[in-house]
């Protein structure tokens, strides 16, 4: 895409352009200026709620910022507006950090740590947000219907797309989970969360510090302990050390107790039962689903399945561990 309008607004004609990596939905540029910082522009679809939420999501990132989380800069435009309209898109341009990210599995235990603390900095920090929202958990026989349904929409597919039959196995799966499910669904204590804070959004330092935490994007008012348990799961191999030292370091940094961590496990357990997509994207709208999801449709392994009292032991062992100490 031609970027010059975008790059015009905001002072920067004929600086070099480079796409980045990563962002599966939204495009993401490096911007290199022939004086001063390097900068990173990003590219959404525009729509009037899509604005709305970009003011909102501008503005969460200011008040993290100067709260003293390591939230990369925002630029605003010359007209003081947090981002630029051009020809039906929007561009957020933001300070260029210069970090190392980990692949998954690969983190060592000093970053590990870090990623858990700063973890707990900002649920703090976004817990402190007004969140004038009610969120509670549908109960089992909602969840039931809603992966039937999903499942009826799919089962015809599934022998001649082996995109669909994984999507099937997944759902499938989901609903072993549902029946094996005992008691009432956990009570939550809804706050604005991330959404998506794995180590596919944080950039460590030379010393395994986080340097910055990126891709406020999927902000959103859930519990917390979705979001933690979200990153224990995605951002380490199941039960490895690496996902230990993470909850530990989010532990020491957080204060949570022994329940609260047995709590954390099984709201993530139940809101794991919700957890379709991509599959429901597939089935309800195949348009908008992209061919790069895939990844994100493998059914989890059977120790993920299975292995739900297990974890709640081990993290409540680490949360008496750290009160301990």
């Amino acid at each position: 895409m031609n970027l010059s309008e975008p790059l015009a607004i905001y002072g920067l004609n004929g600086a070099n352009v480079a796409r980045l990596r990563g962002g599966f939905i939204n495009a993401v540029y490096k911007i290199e200026p022939f004086s001063g910082e390097s900068l990173v522009l990003k590219r959404y679809r525009a729509s009037d709620p899509l604005a709305e939420r970009l003011r909102h999501l501008c503005s969460v990132q200011t008040q993290l910022r100067e709260a003293g989380l390591p939230i990369p800069r925002l630029v605003s435009t010359p007209s003081g507006e947090p981002f630029a309209v051009v020809a039906g898109q929007c561009f957020v341009l933001s300070q260029y950090v210069v970090g190392n990210r980990y692949f998954k599995s690969r983190m060592p235990s000093r970053a590990a740590i870090a990623l858990g603390a700063a973890h707990a900095r900002l649920l703090d920090a976004l817990g402190r947000l007004p969140a004038q929202s009610s969120v509670s958990l549908p109960n089992l026989a909602t969840i039931d219907a809603r992966l039937r349904s999903l499942l009826g929409i799919g089962s015809p597919s599934r022998a001649r797309s082996a995109r669909a039959e994984q999507a099937c196995i997944s759902i499938e799966q989901r609903l072993r989970m549902l029946d094996a499910w005992r008691g009432a669904p956990p009570s939550i204590e809804p706050q604005w969360t991330h959404g998506d804070f794995t180590h596919r959004n944080v950039l460590f330092d030379a010393g395994d510090e986080v340097t910055a935490i990126l891709d406020f994007d999927n902000l959103r008012i859930s519990d917390r302990a979705r979001d933690v348990m979200r990153c224990f799961t995605l951002s380490f191999s199941h039960g490895s050390r690496g996902a230990l030292e993470y909850f530990r370091g989010y532990v020491l940094a957080s204060g949570i107790d022994v329940a609260a961590a047995r709590h954390y496990v099984r709201i993530y357990h139940y809101m794991s039962l919700l957890d379709i997509w991509p599959a429901d994207v597939l089935f309800e709208n195949p348009g908008a689903y992209r061919n790069h999801w895939d990844q994100f449709l493998k059914p989890r392994p059977p120790s993920w399945e299975a292995g739900w009292d297990a974890l709640e032991d081990r993290l409540a062992e680490i949360a008496a561990q750290c009160r301990a100490n």
